[in-house]
């Protein structure tokens, strides 16, 4: 194939263009890769901020109705159970908690909006729930950690809040929120099959998590993202939000991390993607781009092959012509074809060239032919005794 100059030519093109496109590749999928993450952590970014806003809102809906009710619940007739047991479940059926409750000072008595009561004679004292004594300790609203509800052993967190009357302390209102609804709602937004959303605190529990099993615990991933962030403290930097940390989780499997307690300064919503999503996303680039440049190299070497077949057909019209002269000169043939090429380049004017000297060659062959024809003529008239004959 690479014998003749057109396979040579071919050849040396298509090298040249596998050179410049494996460049011009390279910098394409750099650039690509670039635009890829550049893109992937735009969303990720975007989820973990929808997230963080969309917990701030359901955080910030909880609190406000725990505060209204403890506004609300002062100014009723603690005598009458049935009023205080309507208000509560009132505002447990209007913020979805699972129960509201309101504790008295006075007598211990505990109050649940299932119109069901705890007091020390069921055994249950309600001023040694840590709820209770943070409320009253702190003098304002406070959420708990998640802990696991001796009821029905879901985990869930607390709102209370104290409730004062005339600047006095009378008992602390709250409500339980069932963790996995809770996770359900808020990490909806960020859920995918490549990525998911979970809110974690400082030392890597977890508080909000897509698998119920691991609220409130750790794993190996959220010991590694506890472990990065006080290692690296920049990460949660409000200025940086882009900051994307890879980090192994159980499986040894590196996945993509960004994190932000913009919202609060206890907890971090943190969006995990896996890693490969990213890599796959740009080698997926590059070999669509490798692909193509096959293809176009494939059919440009075609087009290119017959192009040049097609500019360089009068150079075997030349081969042909010369071949025929040196028969000639070599008295194979009686004549000389001439080469038929009439184009306007460098074979046009090389085929004149040669046609021309041809022209030439041929004319002084048949003038040597006719000189040796008169020669012989000659010396036949001296042999017959014309001593007067001349070559003319």
């Amino acid at each position: 194939m690479f014998q003749n100059i057109t396979g040579r030519l071919t050849l040396v093109i298509a090298i040249v263009s596998m050179i410049v496109l494996a460049v011009v590749n390279g910098l394409s999928y750099y650039n690509a890769k670039e635009d890829t993450y550049d893109y992937l952590e735009e969303i990720q970014r975007k989820t973990m901020l929808d997230t963080a806003e969309v917990f701030s809102i359901y955080s910030n809906a909880k609190r406000k109705a725990i505060s209204t009710l403890a506004e609300e619940i002062v100014k009723q007739d603690f005598s009458d159970d049935g009023n205080i047991y309507k208000i509560l479940e009132a505002f447990k059926k209007a913020n979805n908690f699972d129960i509201i409750y309101f504790a008295l000072e006075e007598n211990g008595k505990h109050y649940k909006s299932d119109h069901t009561y705890l007091d020390k004679s069921k055994g249950f004292d309600v001023k040694t729930r840590a709820w209770y004594i943070n409320a009253k300790k702190e003098g304002k609203l406070i959420v708990s950690d998640p802990y696991s509800s001796f009821a029905d052993g879901k985990m869930k967190i607390a709102y209370a809040v104290p409730v004062f009357k005339n600047n006095q302390f009378i008992g602390v209102v709250g409500g339980d929120y069932d963790l996995e609804r809770f996770s359900k709602d808020v990490l909806s937004v960020g859920k995918s099959s490549q990525a998911y959303t979970a809110i974690y605190d400082i030392e890597g529990n977890a508080f909000f998590h897509p698998e119920v099993e691991k609220i409130g615990k750790k794993d190996k991933l959220s010991e590694n993202i506890s472990a990065y962030m006080k290692a690296n403290p920049q990460f949660l930097d409000p200025k940086n939000e882009s900051a994307i940390a890879y980090i192994p989780n159980e499986q040894g499997v590196m996945e993509a991390i960004m994190c932000t307690n913009s919202f609060s300064s206890k907890y971090k919503v943190c969006t995990v993607t896996k890693e490969k999503v990213y890599s796959e996303k740009a080698n997926s680039a590059l070999i669509k781009q490798v692909l193509a440049a096959f293809v176009a190299i494939l059919i440009a070497l075609v087009l290119i092959k017959i192009v040049i077949s097609k500019l360089l057909s009068p150079l075997q019209k030349i081969q042909t012509g010369l071949n025929s002269f040196f028969d000639f000169i070599n008295h194979k043939t009686k004549d000389s074809a001439m080469i038929d090429v009439k184009t306007n380049d460098e074979l046009g004017a090389m085929a004149k060239a040669i046609n021309e000297n041809i022209t030439k060659t041929k004319n002084a062959l048949e003038q040597d032919a006719k000189a040796v024809e008169q020669s012989v003529d000659t010396a036949k008239e001296i042999e017959g005794g014309n001593l007067t004959a001349r070559i003319t």
